[in-house]
Order: C-alpha cells, then sequence, then structure tokens
C-alpha cells in the first residue's frame, strides 16, 4: 500500500514536469505572437506586474514569512536585474529578429555558463569532462546559428542569436548569486523578492519604450499571452520545478529541461512554419549533449 502511494506520487511530480517543460517550451510560441502587437519591453513588464504579487501571494499561503534582510538588498536587487529584467528584456527583443526554435536552444547553454561561472566564484571542479561538454555545446550553438552558410553574420537572426546568448550569461550569473542566497531564504520567497526588484526596474525602461512606440489597445490573444508568460510559466512551473527538486534527485529533475528546446522545435514548425533544417538539428543534438555532459560531469 505504501509502495503504491509513493508511486503514485512519483507519477504526479513526473506527469507535473512534462506539463512544465510543454509550458516552458511554449512560452517561445507566445512570446512570438504577443511580440506582434505589444512592444518586448512592455511585454515583459505586463508579465511580472501580473506574476509578481501572484507568486508572493503564494509564497506567504505556502507559509514563507517576509524575512528581508538590509544586508541581502543590493545582492537580491542584482537576482532582479539579472535573473527578471535583463534576462527577459534581452529574450524578448531578441526574439523580434530570431527565431523560437534559435532562442529555446540558445538558452540552455546557460548550464555551460553556470559551469564557468562555478569554477570561477565558487571554486566548484572544472575537470576534462566539463570542458568536453562546453565545447561541443558551443560547436552546437555555432551549428544553429550559422544554419550551414559561412556568411551567417549577415543574417537578420544573428542578432537576435546574440542577445540570447547574453541573456544565458544573465541568467547564469542569476544562479550563482541565488545559490549564495537560497540558505537564507526559501527558494519560493526568494524567487519573489528577486520578482519584485526585478519588476521595479522593468517599469520605468517600459515607460520609455512607449514614448517611442505606443502600445495600442490590447487584443483578447495579447491578455492570453500575458496570462499565460505570467501564470503557467512564472508561477506554476517555479512552483512545480522547485517542489520537484525537494522529491527527486536534481539530476533527475534537469533531464526535463532537455527537452524543452525539442518541443519548441516542433511547436515552432507546427504554429510559426519555422524551418527546421538538417544543421540545426544536428546543432541542437550537440548542444544538448554537451549540457548533458557538462551537468553530469
Amino acid at each position: 500500500m505504501a509502495t503504491s502511494t509513493v508511486l503514485k506520487k512519483d507519477l504526479m511530480v513526473f506527469a507535473a514536469l512534462m506539463l512544465t517543460a510543454l509550458i516552458w517550451a511554449s512560452s517561445w510560441i507566445f512570446i512570438k505572437v504577443g511580440l506582434r502587437e505589444i512592444p518586448p519591453i512592455t511585454l515583459a513588464t505586463l508579465r511580472f506586474v501580473v506574476a509578481t504579487p501572484t507568486l508572493f501571494v503564494i509564497a506567504l499561503l505556502m507559509g514563507n514569512k517576509l524575512n528581508l534582510k538590509a544586508r541581502d538588498i543590493p545582492a537580491i536587487a542584482v537576482l532582479g536585474l539579472t535573473g527578471v529584467a535583463l534576462q527577459y528584456i534581452l529574450e524578448f527583443i531578441a526574439l523580434l529578429y530570431t527565431t523560437a526554435t534559435n532562442s529555446s536552444l540558445i538558452i540552455n547553454t546557460t548550464a555551460i555558463f553556470i559551469a564557468v561561472l562555478s569554477a570561477i566564484f565558487l571554486g566548484e571542479a572544472f575537470n576534462k569532462r566539463k570542458m568536453f561538454g562546453v565545447v561541443i555545446a558551443f560547436m552546437g550553438t555555432f551549428l544553429v546559428v550559422a544554419d550551414g552558410t559561412l556568411s551567417f553574420l549577415t543574417a537578420n537572426h544573428v542578432f537576435g542569436d546574440i542577445l540570447i546568448l547574453f541573456g544565458a550569461v544573465t541568467w547564469a550569473v542569476y544562479t550563482i548569486i541565488g545559490k549564495k542566497m537560497i540558505g537564507r531564504y526559501s527558494a519560493t520567497m526568494l524567487t519573489a523578492y528577486a520578482f519584485i526588484f526585478g519588476t521595479l526596474i522593468l517599469i520605468p525602461v517600459a515607460l520609455l519604450e512607449l514614448q517611442t512606440t505606443p502600445l495600442s489597445p490590447i487584443s483578447l490573444t495579447g491578455w492570453i499571452v500575458i496570462l499565460f508568460l505570467a501564470i503557467p510559466c512564472s508561477i506554476f512551473g517555479y512552483v512545480v520545478w522547485y517542489y520537484a527538486l525537494t522529491k527527486m534527485e536534481a539530476t533527475k529533475v534537469a533531464v526535463f529541461l532537455y527537452v524543452i528546446p525539442l518541443i519548441t522545435m516542433v511547436l515552432a514548425a507546427l504554429t510559426l512554419g519555422e524551418v527546421i533544417t538538417a544543421y540545426i538539428t544536428v546543432g541542437a543534438a550537440l548542444v544538448v549533449y554537451g549540457i548533458y555532459v557538462t551537468e553530469r560531469a
């Protein structure tokens, strides 16, 4: 009976993680659709204007307390800057130029930057196996960006691809700083605080954007995009992810990240008509394998 109960819980966690992977993979499609009528920084800001108070309430309902310490404010402000403001400004602007497929693949190189920064700032080992994974992943990234042509630097999507790569770096910085802070706060509360600071940074930047790019009345589709990015992506995904980490080994949970770019590729081809070439397919395989090798090492 006890075994049956444990099995059911494991299956529920597995199903929730698969749903999270599907949601996060779909987010790139929703962003592309939302950008058709909402400027990028404004779209990112509206996402967090909805997500931040919602996550904050959920954190309190989960039993978290308001225990923000003054000495931690600078570090948490940097979390908001790197993991919320810069991260999504870069991603959303990038998607004006590049594809959902490229974005989903390149952003996963954040695992590579985390490995490098962890070795530099946290003293974690960086062995030959990790180096091999880094090289393989970046070979795959090059294939995705170049897409079989040596004149790829003149392609429109390259600017967006570079912005996504910078987004991967900012997320790595967010992760390293967050790792140092996680002992003082719960993961949910720390995320909520980062959301608050990130939103406060995004709002004035969005107001500046609206001075040059006026916002027309948002359609029903636009609001669906905003709510999808705010609730399933930013709330459900985070809560499930951290819950899963309390029930499963981190390595097993991380496996679900590997399927996200693959799902995005299929969804982007079906909904946005994005072309998946042989070079992108091989590059995707190399990126995923390189990240897998790095994390396993």
